[in-house]
């Protein structure tokens, strides 16, 4: 019997008086691992945010360069000298065509005779000179601002950049002026989705009470009320340089 109460007290206190385990201590060698391990980590996390950073802001500057490249090229090529540039004979011949309506004339301009695609779509040429323009000026400006962008990340924006322009000028364009035809791969890059993609996309942000897609309709459908030195509204399908130079217009 003692030995059994012995072996119980002993249980008992066993239970009541756990033996704690002894901390080790931190080594020197450990720690310093653990810092450069953080640090590493640190150092990581800043150059991801530091790259993503500045692509954002060279995606920015590719924006309101693209949008001052349209302005240029819609006021100073196309409305420039017809009997000079192809451009400018293709689009004034457009306007010409073009009444109060929107709708377009009845012209051997846009049968058999002459190409019936004249200054309403972006076909697979026009595409390609967007391309290799913003190329050359993406180039540039990484160049001169500095902003350390890699050539690869260059030509993917200016791809979906010249995507994205072709696409929406070959829905809203034709769209403006009620022509229901949606180009094919052969011919150009088509309208997303026929033509609702860029509908249904632009018509969930408001401007001026009305969605943006129909802003953008307003906004080229000045463009051809506008006449001589009043003309303005040149961007079509990248809004920004006509609040730059002052030839936006709302009437």
């Amino acid at each position: 019997m003692t030995g059994l109460w012995e072996q119980h007290d002993l249980l008992v206190f066993s239970i009541e008086h756990p033996v704690k385990p002894q901390k080790r201590r931190t080594t020197r060698s450990e720690a310093r691992i653990l810092t450069d391990n953080y640090n590493i980590n640190t150092l990581h996390f800043n150059i991801i945010n530091y790259k993503m950073l500045t692509e954002i802001t060279y995606s920015a500057l590719v924006y309101f360069m693209f949008s001052m490249t349209e302005w240029v090229v819609h006021k100073y090529i196309m409305h420039g000298d017809k009997d000079k540039i192809s451009f400018a004979r293709d689009h004034i011949t457009h306007h010409i065509h073009t009444l109060p309506d929107m709708k377009l004339t009845s012209s051997d301009s846009y049968g058999d005779s002459v190409d019936k695609y004249l200054g309403l779509y972006f076909i697979w040429h026009s595409s390609f000179v967007v391309f290799l323009v913003g190329c050359i000026e993406c180039f540039i400006l990484s160049y001169i601002t500095g902003l350390d962008v890699s050539a690869f990340f260059i030509v993917s924006i200016v791809s979906l950049f010249c995507l994205y322009q072709s696409s929406f000028w070959n829905t809203i364009h034709p769209d403006i002026h009620e022509i229901p035809l949606n180009l094919s791969w052969n011919e150009g890059i088509p309208g997303w989705n026929g033509w609702n993609g860029w509908k249904q996309l632009f018509g969930i942000i408001m401007i001026d009470n009305m969605s943006l897609y129909e802003w953008l309709k307003a906004n080229h459908r000045m463009h051809h009320v506008r006449k001589g030195v009043n003309k303005g509204n040149y961007n079509v399908t990248l809004p920004g340089a006509d609040f730059i130079f002052g030839t936006y217009y709302k009437d």
